[in-house]
Parts: C-alpha cells; structure tokens; sequence
C-alpha cells in the first residue's frame, strides 16, 4: 500500500508539470466552452504550448499558454488563464510577456523596447484574491554598459494603485536589484536626456 500511495504522489507530480502543444478547449461558464491556442497552419514551430500551473496559489491549476506567434525580440509572448474554482470555468486570458510564475502567488513579466532594444520593462504582480495587481514596476535604459533605471513601489491594497516609493538606480543587469546603486532623479533625468530617452 505504501509503495502504492508514493508511486501515485509521483504521477500526481508529473501531472503539475504538464506541458503540450495543441489547441485546448477550456470551461467558460454557463456551459460554454472556448478554444484555445494558435492555428499552426503549415509551420509546426507556430504551435501553442501550454504549461498546467499554479500561478496563483490558490492550490487550482491554471493555464500559462505560450505563444511563439506573437513571441519575438521584444519577448516571448504568454497568456494566463486563471481557473475560477466557485465559477468552475477560466477567466479571459491576459497576455503577458517573458512571464515568470514565481510559485507564491506573484508573477513577473520583462518586455523590450526602444532601439536595439535598450529600454526594459520589469513588472511584477500580487494575487489579491481576485486578479494579479501590480506591486512595481521598474523601467530602465542602456548607456554605454551602464543601465540607469526608475523603481517604483505600487500601494497593493489601494484601488488607484498609488506609488508608494520611487528609487532612481544605475546598475549592470537588467532589472533593479541587490547590485543596484541609488542615483538622484536629476542625474537619472539628465543621462535619460542625453541619450535620448
């Protein structure tokens, strides 16, 4: 029985860690059904992947669709479907790019923009329960190897979103972290200027 009970927690394991090309039809209320994923036509490499995923648990899978289509030098495009469990049906998609689903209920998504792609975004959200809120937002810009950027913090538990904190910041990685040195808003605005930004 025990050797029975560990083998079934292991494929009860491997489910959570589906992933599949296809088209999916997926439960949206009232029993209505939608179709989801990307026609490959003739181009396999076009196909929708999806990931079963828990993105914000709340202990129900969700689906994260990837969709190389839409993916390009600005990111890899991504859709989240959140399993509504008192509805018994998936929300709309929202789409997100290069998402990560950070396991505790927040995800994160960088897009690129700007020439060559310089500029980035980084933007984090929360689960509230409801929908992903975003709790910051940081932009920044390339300038000979050095990025200079702008952090700001979201209020999560406001209606309007508002900023909390802002930090101006140069750095070498793409994203505000441990590495990051405080720059004052002036210098931040004058090298966003200069490079034109």
């Amino acid at each position: 029985m025990k050797k029975l009970l560990i083998m079934s927690m292991s494929i009860m394991y491997l489910a959570l860690q589906l992933s599949f090309s296809d088209k999916l039809r997926i439960p949206v209320g009232n029993g209505q059904y939608k179709e989801i994923g990307e026609d490959s036509g003739e181009y396999d490499y076009y196909e929708s992947s999806f990931t079963l995923i828990d993105a914000n648990n709340d202990g129900h899978l969700d689906i994260e669709e990837f969709c190389p289509l839409y993916s390009g030098s600005m990111g890899s495009a991504y859709v989240l479907y959140i399993y509504n469990p008192k509805e018994q049906k998936f929300e709309e998609g929202k789409d997100f790019l290069d998402l990560s689903v950070n396991g505790d209920g927040t995800i994160s998504s960088m897009s690129k923009s700007g020439y060559s792609y310089t500029e980035v975004v980084n933007t984090g959200y929360k689960w509230d329960g409801q929908d992903f809120k975003m709790v910051y937002s940081d932009y920044n810009f390339d300038c000979d190897s050095i990025r200079y950027g702008k952090y700001e913090v979201y209020d999560f538990n406001s209606q309007e979103q508002e900023v909390l904190s802002v930090k101006y910041y140069k750095t070498t990685d793409i994203k505000f972290d441990e590495s990051a040195v405080e720059v004052s808003k002036e210098e931040y605005e004058n090298i966003k200027n200069k490079f034109n930004y």
